[in-house]
C-alpha cells in the first residue's frame, strides 16, 4: 500500500518512554501489516533533521494520535501540546496510562477522552479494536508483542535488594541483635502508642455507617491493605494524596485513612493538633512522642535493608513478623500527619516501601 493511503498513527510520549512507546509501535505494525505508518519521534527522527518542523508535519498530518502517559511524561508541556495540536485539528486522542498511572491523574484536554490503561491483554485489544473500527482495518495479533508491552507498561517499582555482600552477611547475627534490643527498649512507645489508638477508636467507629460493634481496631488494620500509591514516585506530593488515590482505595482502607485523619484532625485555623483530634489531650501528646519515634526507627532500618548494608530483607522481617499492623498504622498516619508538617512523603519512604514490600519478600 502506497504511504499515502496508509493510516497515519503519531504516538506522543516522553523521553523517559521511549522503549513502551517503540513497543507499542511495533505491536501495532505488526498488527496491521502494511495498512499503517506509526511515527515514533524517539526512533524515526532522521540525523540532521529539523525535529521541531518533522513532529509538527506528523501531528498535522496524522489520522489517529496516541498520548502515552506514565509518571515521568503526563505533565510534560511538549506531551501536552502534542495532544492539544490533535484537539485542535478536531481529533480525538486517545490517552494510554502507563507504569502505574492513575487514570484520574490525567490533565485537560486528556481527560476529557476515554482513556486506555495498558494493565492487561484485554485493553491492548480494545486499542487495536479501536483502531479496526475507526478506519475498516483487518488485525492479526501478535502474543509475544502484546507481551512486551504489557512487561514495559508494568509500575516502576524499585527493586527488591539482593544477596548481602559475604562480608556483611558475616556480621548479620550482631545487626540482628543491636535491632532487637533497640526494638525492645521501644517497648514502652509501641505500647502507649497502640494503647492510645484502641481507646479513641470506639469513638471514631460510633460515627461510622460501615463500622459495626464487632470491628475492633485491630480488625480494621487487618481489613485494610497498605495504602496504595506509596511510596511516592518522583513529583507527587503526600498532600495530595486524598485527590489522587481517593478513587483507589477499597472500603476499609478509606475507613482506616478517615480514622487517621481524625486522629491527627484537619488543619483548622489557629487551633493546634490535639484540639482537632478525637484522641483526648494528655493521651495524644504521649502518643504523638512515641508514634514518631517509632516511625523514625523502622525507617531508619528499613534503609539500611534497601541499601543492603545491614541484613537482608527477610531477616527484617522475621523479626517484626508480628508488628505488620503498627507498620501500617504508621503509613495511614503518615497521610494523615502530612497537612501539619512541611513533609511532602518523602521523609519515610523506607517505612512505605517496606510496608508494600511486605507480602512479597519470601
Amino acid at each position: 500500500m502506497p504511504d499515502s493511503e496508509k493510516v497515519s498513527i503519531f504516538i506522543s510520549h516522553g523521553s523517559n518512554d521511549k522503549d513502551l512507546a517503540l513497543a507499542l509501535k511495533r505491536m501495532l505494525d505488526q498488527s496491521f501489516t502494511g495498512a499503517i505508518d506509526t511515527f515514533v519521534s524517539s526512533s524515526d527522527l532522521l540525523p540532521g533533521e529539523d525535529w521541531y518542523s518533522v513532529i509538527r508535519a506528523r501531528v498535522q498530518n496524522a489520522n489517529f494520535v496516541l498520548v502515552l502517559l506514565t509518571p515521568f511524561s503526563y505533565q510534560k508541556s511538549w506531551v501536552i501540546f502534542e495532544a492539544g495540536a490533535a484537539v485542535g485539528r478536531g481529533l480525538n486522542p486517545i490517552p494510554i496510562c502507563a507504569k502505574g498511572l492513575d487514570i484520574f491523574k490525567v490533565i485537560e484536554p486528556l481527560n476529557t477522552y476515554q482513556v486506555i490503561s495498558l494493565q492487561d491483554e484485554e485493553q491492548v485489544n480494545l486499542l487495536v479494536r479501536k483502531i479496526e473500527l475507526e478506519f475498516k482495518l483487518v488485525s492479526s495479533i501478535n502474543a509475544e508483542h502484546i507481551d512486551k508491552v504489557l512487561e514495559l507498561s508494568k509500575p516502576l517499582l524499585e527493586q527488591m535488594p539482593g544477596p548481602l555482600p559475604p562480608a556483611v552477611k558475616d556480621r548479620e547475627y550482631f545487626e540482628v541483635e543491636e535491632l532487637k534490643r533497640e526494638w525492645a527498649e521501644l517497648a514502652e512507645d509501641r505500647k502507649v502508642f497502640w494503647d492510645a489508638l484502641r481507646e479513641c477508636f470506639p469513638v471514631f467507629r460510633s460515627e461510622s455507617e460501615i463500622l459495626n460493634d464487632q470491628i475492633t481496631f485491630e480488625g480494621l488494620v487487618d481489613l485494610a491493605d497498605p495504602p496504595v500509591g506509596l511510596p511516592l514516585q518522583r513529583g507527587e506530593n503526600l498532600r495530595d494524596y486524598s485527590s489522587s488515590f481517593a478513587p483507589q482505595l477499597k472500603k476499609f482502607d478509606r475507613v482506616l485513612l478517615d480514622f487517621c485523619v481524625g486522629v491527627y484532625g484537619p488543619r483548622s485555623g489557629e487551633k493546634k493538633q490535639f484540639e482537632v483530634s478525637i484522641m483526648k489531650k494528655d493521651a495524644w501528646e504521649r502518643f504523638h512522642s512515641a508514634r514518631g519515634r517509632i516511625a523514625k526507627w523502622i525507617d531508619r532500618w528499613s534503609g539500611s535493608v534497601y541499601r543492603g548494608d545491614r541484613m537482608e530483607i527477610k531477616t527484617l522481617k522475621n523479626e517484626l513478623e508480628s508488628h505488620l499492623r503498627i507498620i501500617k498504622a504508621l503509613c495511614y498516619l503518615e497521610i494523615a500527619l502530612c497537612d501539619w508538617t512541611q513533609d511532602e512523603g518523602r521523609g519515610k519512604h523506607s517505612l512505605f516501601r517496606l510496608c508494600r514490600d511486605w507480602k512479597d519478600i519470601v
